[in-house]
């Protein structure tokens, strides 16, 4: 079969070379490379049957097949070097969609490791949760969960302990409580069907709207429009965006809510291996309010793609530190439920910023500099606002001036 292909289309062509000489070259050449990357193909499988073979008539131990057929595709991404490929299995393919959906099973809380109290530290109980009826708080500290310290858990299984039961199922929490983390309360929560949020905000001062938007997910421009919509009937007329430790998420997300912000015109560059450059661009309806964007080492892909196109259009300054450096287009492949199932994640294009360039490796600078002092930096997720430096240091190219507190 591999000879009558080639034969064939060594005959198509000699056919176009006797009119188009140089549309013949440009065949020639494609057909010695595909020819060349099927030789070099079989090679690579033959050399690694062999391998194969040896293993198997000699190898002393007991053979994992699961865990030999998981390494072969991971160590195949590896070989691609790109740095952001990855293997799910099945298992793990069901987490991160659960992790990613517009729901998923927990208690209704945002949290953050803290590791000077050896615990998680609640950022946030939403309303309408099992963490608000039951009398969780704000600023409370889980110690333990069902028994097991966090410590000891670990963090992950802590929060894959928490959102891995069932609707319904109840779950015993052991909190120290503010200011002085001395005693503990035992909370006996019920777990829920609860709604992902990627997004929290507030009104600083009488004029000032302030939006954390910790991803760009399915639900996040639902969220965003909301909040712009409650920050506007409060007052707001400027606003501080924080997408500091956003790691990206969706082209769809990011999508919506750059065409909420920016005029007419461009907002995403696509370059793919299958589609070419593709142009996604804005209506003329905008926000015109002056705007800064919170950004630091952390704040990649799509989030690094949000401070960029502000700054493109002239709409915003960046205050923090430089970006991550990540742009580069993911995609997610599903595997067939019959070889086991899972998903193969793989770079397959780039996205560029309306005007300037590709950020990939190298982060996008902010307009100001600012740091976080090394005394402050493992508890300013719990500190008032004013007490952060890079958030003062935005209000003030706003117009604002603030009087920066430590606690």
């Amino acid at each position: 079969m591999k000879l009558s292909l080639s034969t064939a289309i060594l005959l198509v062509a000699v056919a176009v070379f006797i009119t188009y000489q140089a549309t013949y070259t440009a065949l020639e050449k494609r057909h010695s490379e595909t020819v060349y990357t099927l030789t070099d193909t079989k090679s690579s499988y033959t050399k690694l049957n062999s391998v194969d073979e040896i293993v198997r008539n000699t190898y002393i131990n007991e053979i994992d097949e699961e865990a030999l057929e998981n390494g072969l595709i991971h160590g195949y991404l590896y070989g691609l070097g790109d740095k952001y490929a990855s293997y799910l299995t099945e298992e793990e393919y069901e987490n991160y969609a659960n992790q990613h959906g517009k729901s998923r099973v927990g208690l209704g809380i945002s949290v953050t490791y803290d590791a000077s109290l050896d615990g998680l530290y609640v950022n946030t109980v939403y309303p309408d949760t099992p963490a608000m009826t039951s009398g969780l708080c704000e600023g409370d500290i889980i110690y333990a969960v069902d028994g097991k310290t966090i410590e000891d858990r670990g963090y992950y299984e802590t929060i894959n302990h928490i959102t891995g039961g069932k609707p319904g199922d109840t779950v015993s929490v052991l909190v120290k409580r503010a200011p002085d983390y001395n005693e503990y309360t035992e909370i006996v929560l019920y777990r829920d069907i609860i709604k992902n949020s990627t997004l929290e905000y507030s009104m600083y001062g009488e004029d000032t709207g302030y939006v954390k938007i910790s991803a760009f997910n399915t639900t996040t421009f639902d969220e965003f429009k909301t909040a712009m919509d409650d920050l506007q009937a409060q007052g707001a007329v400027r606003y501080v965006f924080d997408v500091r430790s956003n790691l990206g998420g969706e082209l769809g997300s990011i999508s919506k809510v750059l065409d909420y912000l920016l005029p007419e015109g461009p907002i995403i560059r696509i370059f793919s291996k299958t589609d070419g450059e593709t142009v996604i661009s804005s209506d003329a309806e905008c926000l015109d309010a002056p705007m800064a964007v919170l950004i630091n080492g952390s704040t990649a892909s799509a989030a690094e793609l949000f401070a960029s196109a502000l700054r493109d259009y002239n709409k915003a300054m960046l205050v923090g530190k430089t970006t991550f450096g990540k742009g580069t287009v993911q995609t997610m492949h599903r595997l067939s439920g019959e070889i086991g199932g899972g998903a193969i994640s793989i770079s397959t294009g780039m996205y560029n910023p309306p005007i300037s360039d590709n950020y990939e490796g190298k982060g996008i600078a902010p307009d100001i500099e600012v740091d976080i002092p090394e005394e402050i930096r493992a508890t300013l997720y719990r500190l008032p606002l004013e007490s952060d430096p890079q958030f003062v240091a935005a209000l003030r190219t706003l117009g604002v001036e603030v009087v920066q507190t430590q606690e």
